[in-house]
């Protein structure tokens, strides 16, 4: 099946790339193209953000190569259902892109409220299957808050996904499906990877690592994720802390850091249950 082959190489995703959540109009479009000139090559959309052509009209102004930019994108339950609903709703997303096809796609939510009529996850990313590669509309497919449970139920209809983009922080680790996503083969993409409310700047792993580095608490983060495998995508949109984001890049902790800030796990699941939540 197509599915088994979908795959995201290591080097195809950056460590690092651009939340774009809330970047909109005008000044969303600036600080896009403000992280593209600073070196960001993965934009991160969605339908249900509400700015594919801002993501678009950025990428266009930046006049950054576009196969040097890698550009994801995330379907709402919307496009649920068999192939031709799926495939007219991502060609939907690259109309407002401006874009022939994307590099990645994602399965927004897994919205289990959605009945049989409607379509569910499962058709969807088996028409996804079909539909990527070389000559589709996307390279690649995924998912996003996706629970062990159901890529258990996509691995049994044979289709894996190359991705799935989790709520990972220094707080909220989700680590039983940060494993199982990698045992079904697929790379985990931390979104939210900073936390919220600024809490895990506050942890006292992150804050001795930062003021051993000379580094800030983001930084931190950053790199923790880095040197964990994941792959992180923080949004901002002022020119200090993309380039402070960026910066991370250079960082490196020590195994004893790494391992304090995996220690501040709280163990609390994700802020939206994928078994409830879903757009």
């Amino acid at each position: 099946m197509a599915g088994m082959e979908n795959s995201v190489p290591a080097t195809a995703l950056p460590a690092l790339g651009l939340g774009t959540y809330k970047l909109t109009g005008p000044e969303g479009q600036a600080a896009i193209e403000r992280a593209l000139a600073l070196g960001y090559r993965h934009l991160d959309t969605a339908q249900a953000y509400g700015n594919e052509a801002v993501v678009g009209a950025a990428l266009r102004a930046a006049g950054v190569p576009r196969e040097a930019v890698q550009v994801t994108t995330k379907l709402t339950a919307d496009a649920f259902g068999p192939a031709d609903r799926v495939r007219a709703s991502l060609e939907g997303s690259l109309e407002r892109l401006g874009l022939d096809r994307v590099d990645l796609v994602l399965i927004h939510w897994p919205n289990p409220w959605r009945t049989a009529q409607e379509g569910t996850f499962r058709q969807t990313a088996a028409a996804l299957a079909g539909m990527v590669g070389d000559d589709g509309p996307a390279a690649s497919w995924g998912v996003s808050n996706f629970l062990s449970e159901h890529l258990e139920t996509l691995a049994a209809d044979g289709l894996q996904a190359a991705v799935n983009q989790i709520q990972v922080d220094a707080l909220v680790q989700q680590r039983s499906v940060q494993e199982a996503t990698r045992a079904h083969g697929a790379a985990v993409v931390a979104h939210t990877p900073l936390g919220r409310g600024g809490k895990p700047f506050e942890v006292p792993a992150v804050t001795a690592a930062a003021a051993a580095h000379g580094a800030t608490p983001a930084q931190v983060l950053l790199a923790w994720h880095r040197q964990s495998g994941r792959v992180a995508i923080p949004r901002s949109s002022s020119a200090a802390h993309l380039a402070e984001n960026l910066a991370s890049l250079e960082l490196e902790l020590t195994a004893d850091e790494l391992a304090a800030v995996d220690a501040a796990d709280s163990g609390r699941p994700a802020r939206q249950d994928p078994l409830e939540f879903g757009i």
